[in-house]
């Protein structure tokens, strides 16, 4: 082979063992979307470690329940039965169990299900591409002449086992070889002296005689203090007597006053050091991997046979410890069993974080002690003027504070009240933490050091732990030559409320504004289901036209659902919520949203160069993106024009120009939106965030979206600003920080169901809507489902009671009278704690999705109900 051909060969492999530590389902997932059968065909008993690993590994890759595989396992058992007699038997046997399987894959264990399979494969199995592990003593020349075989070859590392170990072991003069005399023992004792060549003026290498294992254990016990242990494959001794492989590791160890190193990996646990090993569950793996790949359509001959790449270096750390060894440097990606537990290791960094803190707290406490004579007469100074200032402080509607540094002098009754403190509980003492949430402390304290006197806002915490928002305004008053602060707090909590009222109606402003064009939508696809139905009627004698009639229906239905779906996203009144969201879609949603609003006579263009995220609440950038628009083309109602809406990415450095907008260096997302109207005046633009601010006629808004627009850009981190010239128009930018976090790319489903699939269960089905019901129950029971209809919860709940075994599953509809969807929920789950429930929705407040999973409902559906989707839906819930 060429040196490139050889570089490409070791490519393929280091690619294919990567491929072990990707996740399996999305490594299948991609092409097998058809049930595949795949034979596992082991060498020796199911039971056996080795052969549970290597099952293990296979199914760890294969995952055959989710990626529709069907996974056929068959044993030899050639351990206990080998003759060909018995092999003629269970090529029989084979033969006439799968002779109408159609098998897309065979993968197979060890030699003799390797060597079975390189006989008879062309004859049971024809054209199969097989894909093998475990197989010791492997040559290329075995499968030279064979079409479709390839997979990871059973090759121990001695040489690197025995390298390792003499690092660990420098004194070491002898290395004893233990190997049974099977016909495998003795084929890895002969690969053994190969492999250590090089170790021959070294060491004084000996095998084990073919004795007894109690001999074998008595010549261990009279190993010298510089001799090691090289455990190879051992299964039985000279008198037959057979040993599992973790009985041997553990019994040998017993024995020995030396190391015992191992090739296996199920040795290790009970006694032996380690080793570079073999392991039956990578063995497995890596076959598996290439089974993957001839499964997804690589030719068995691009992908070459794997060899050492699959082996790893396994520790036991008690025998590293019982040798004194447990701190020597082990080869890289070594794993360690058995490690004991250290909890100062484990949390280190805790460790050292509380220590530091009970340093700075022991300081502080000490910093405290040598402050309090100074802060005691400081409050005596102020103790003659306390009745004054109570009078005037009490007759005020604003909590007022007197602190210096945080250290509390005087109050007034609002503030304890506001608070729920007594006085006698913060007088004299550092108050800030008492009455802020943990979330504003900090930035209290920092403008409480720099001196900021406001006005700004915070979260207050009252003494029953409930928050509120409030505002400080603060003065610096001098007392006897000292410097002390007087707070005014203000409870924002009403104005708040106000602001989300206001902010909500603002959002049914915007709305009232595009009803028009709503109206206009609503009335198209109404004329469209009309009209098609009409022609439906009469196309009922021929099939072809009525079905595209229907189809034409199903659009416009599909059309109505969007734009529904549309307005509740804008017109919901939902907490903030942030996420990471694609501003790209939320402006093309709102501009197809506003397309059928504006007026002929304004042209909408848009230019979006960025699908970048941003971490916000999509909700209220819908809000800034339809205010600014609204805005926008309301400036041209009267004359006509151009709304364009640009969206770019805008990177600002140290020392750009840009950095004069007040935005800190970073990667931003610029909104742009203009328009061509009449613009406005300087003194406008300076107002033109205010609340109340507007330039149109009485009843023809409330001011407020601007000034909603302002506070959300804000809010998000984010800035905005205005550029206007009288006559020229006026373009308002947005500038938001890119979220730089990795994106989650969505999976393929690892299984695709059967787009309409039925069944024979019994169904209770129950909506206050008769039509939908009549409709619902007829597809069902075209599908073969056996429907009971209920047209309220009470009468479904009463019909369930009186026999709970009658029914397999109840789709139920959200808001119903006398008793809703998740109310006959809860009372279903305390009669059948378990049983399937479907719950379907139009709209409503009371429950959403994720809360439904939470209570125990199986799945949720939206109206308008795809027959598709439901059909499928009702299968997973009925079959999981």
């Amino acid at each position: 082979m060429t040196t490139n051909g050889t570089v490409h060969k070791q490519l393929i492999i280091c690619w294919l063992l990567l491929l072990v530590f990707l996740s399996p389902s999305v490594l299948v997932a991609a092409d097998l979307d058809q049930t595949r059968h795949v034979l596992l065909l082991n060498s020796y008993d199911q039971r056996m470690t080795w052969v549970k690993n290597i099952i293990r590994g296979v199914e760890d890759v294969l995952k055959p329940d989710k990626n529709n595989i069907s996974l056929h396992v068959e044993n030899i058992d050639s351990k206990l039965f080998y003759s060909q007699e018995y092999f003629d038997v269970f090529y029989e046997y084979l033969r006439v169990k799968y002779r109408d399987t159609s098998f897309s894959l065979i993968l197979s264990s060890d030699n003799h299900a390797y060597d079975f399979l390189r006989k008879h494969r062309d004859t049971l199995f024809p054209e199969v591409t097989v894909s093998f592990c475990g197989v010791n003593n492997f040559h290329e020349e075995q499968i030279d002449s064979l079409i479709g075989f390839t997979g990871v070859a059973e090759i121990f590392s001695a040489r690197e086992t025995v390298q390792t170990a003499l690092r660990l072991h420098p004194n070491t003069t002898e290395l004893f070889i233990i190997n049974d005399y099977l016909k495998t023992g003795r084929a890895w004792a002969q690969d053994i002296d190969d492999d250590l060549q090089e170790f021959a003026g070294r060491l004084t290498i000996r095998h084990a005689a073919n004795v007894s294992f109690e001999e074998i254990m008595t010549e261990i016990a009279n190993l010298g203090p510089n001799a090691l242990v090289l455990l190879g494959v051992y299964y039985s001794d000279r008198d037959g007597r057979y040993l599992t492989y973790e009985r041997i590791g553990e019994m040998l160890s017993e024995a020995s006053d030396v190391p015992v190193y191992c090739l296996l990996e199920f040795n290790i646990g009970r006694g032996v050091v380690g080793g570079n090993v073999i392991s039956g569950y990578y063995q497995g793996k890596v076959m598996a991997q290439v089974g993957v790949q001839i499964l997804l359509g690589v030719d068995p001959a691009a992908l070459p046979v794997v060899k050492k790449d699959s082996n790893r270096y396994v520790f036991d750390y008690q025998q590293l410890a019982r040798f004194n060894i447990h701190n020597a440097p082990l080869p890289a990606g070594s794993e360690v069993i058995h490690r004991p537990y250290s909890f100062y290791k484990k949390y280190k960094v805790q460790v050292w974080v509380v220590s530091g803190l009970i340093v700075t707290l022991l300081l502080t406490v000490l910093a405290l002690f040598t402050n309090i004579a100074r802060r005691m007469k400081a409050q005596r100074a102020l103790r003659l003027s306390e009745e004054r200032f109570r009078q005037l402080a009490n007759a005020t509607w604003e909590a007022i504070v007197i602190h210096e540094d945080g250290m509390l002098f005087q109050a007034n009754d609002l503030f304890y009240d506001m608070f729920g403190f007594a006085p006698d509980e913060l007088q004299g003492k550092d108050f800030l933490p008492f009455i802020f949430s943990p979330e504003s402390l900090d930035n209290v304290r920092e403008r409480t050091v720099t001196g900021d006197l406001g006005p700004y806002e915070a979260i207050g915490h009252h003494k029953n732990t409930n928050t509120f928002p409030i505002e400080i305004r603060v003065r610096t008053i001098t007392h006897k030559g000292r410097d002390v602060r007087v707070a005014a707090i203000r409870d924002l909590s009403e104005r708040k409320h106000m602001e989300e009222r206001l902010a909500q109606s603002q959002k049914m402003e915007a709305i009232g504004t595009l009803a028009g064009g709503i109206a206009h939508d609503f009335n198209n696809i109404l004329t469209a289901i009309v009209g098609f139905t009409a022609l439906a009627h009469a196309e009922i004698g021929d099939p072809r036209r009525l079905k595209l009639n229907l189809d034409e229906i199903r659009k416009a239905a599909d059309r109505a659902t969007r734009l529904v779906r549309q307005i509740l996203t804008f017109s919901r009144k939902t907490k903030s919520q942030k996420d990471a969201v694609q501003i790209s879609l939320i402006v093309k949603e709102t501009l197809t949203l506003l397309r059928s609003s504006i007026p002929a006579t304004i042209n909408i263009r848009k230019e979006i160069t960025s699908d970048a995220l941003v971490i916000a609440d999509p909700t209220k950038i819908h809000q800034v993106v339809m205010n600014l628009c609204t805005n926008g083309y309301q400036s041209m109602s009267e004359t006509g024009g151009t709304l364009s809406v640009t969206l770019h990415q805008l990177k600002i450095s140290d020392g750009s120009k840009n950095t004069e907008l007040g935005l800190s260096p970073g990667r931003y997302l610029h909104l742009a939106v203009s328009d061509t109207g009449p613009g406005m005046t300087e003194k406008m633009q300076t107002k033109i965030f205010e609340p109340y601010f507007t330039t149109k006629g009485v009843g023809d808004g409330t001011g407020l979206g601007l000034a909603v627009v302002h506070g959300v850009v804000e809010s998000h981190g984010g800035l905005i600003n205005i550029h206007s010239e009288v006559g020229q128009g006026s373009t308002f930018n947005v500038y938001l920080p890119i979220y730089e976090g990795d994106t989650i790319m969505p999976q393929i489903p690892t299984e695709l169901m059967p787009q309409h699939q039925g069944g024979d269960e019994t169904i209770m089905l129950v909506d206050d809507d008769e039509q939908i019901l009549v409709m619902v129950k007829k597809i069902l029971e075209k599908y073969g489902y056996n429907v009971h209809i209920y047209t309220n919860g009470v009468r479904a709940l009463k019909a369930f009671q009186l026999d709970p075994q009658k029914f397999d599953l109840i789709i139920t509809d959200m808001t119903m009278p006398l008793m809703t969807g998740i109310e006959l929920s809860e009372n279903i789950f305390t009669v059948r704690p378990d049983f399937p429930i479907i719950l379907c929705t139009g709209h409503s407040d009371l429950t959403n999705r994720e809360h439904s999973f939470a209570m125990g409902i199986r799945a949720y559906i939206e109206k308008p109900m795809n027959t598709a989707f439901i059909l499928r839906s009702i299968r997973e819930v009925l079959d999981n």
